[in-house]
């Protein structure tokens, strides 16, 4: 049984040479895939969107500047809204109205 066998006698343990080649599930390697670093990746793209333009995308920075220097010469009254008139709101809740009127005519058409 095991317990026998592991009580008398262990198992025996083989001593490597450093001129054998450890077999290659035994090797610690370092793992050659990195994890990713995404601010690292954003620098990356950053740096590579900086010095390269999207392609069919032109400055504009010549027409944007000679638009302010047009509009500032220019001598336009900024738009003013007109006033409009004071809506007074008659409104009445159903609840609150005076109901006179109807009393009368169900009055009228009960006698009538």
């Amino acid at each position: 049984s095991l317990s026998t066998l592991s009580e008398d006698k262990p198992f025996p343990r083989r001593v490597w040479n450093e001129s054998e080649r450890l077999p290659s599930c035994i090797i610690p390697r370092p793992s050659t895939a990195k994890k990713s670093d995404p601010l690292k990746t954003l620098k990356k793209y950053e740096n590579t969107w900086s010095h390269h333009a999207v392609p069919g995308e032109k400055r504009h920075t010549a027409l944007r500047n000679a638009i302010r220097r047009q509009m500032a010469e220019c001598d336009v009254q900024p738009f003013v809204a007109p006033q409009r008139d004071v809506y007074v709101n008659r409104y009445e809740v159903p609840t609150d109205k005076k109901r006179e009127r109807l009393r009368w005519a169900v009055r009228n058409q009960m006698m009538g």
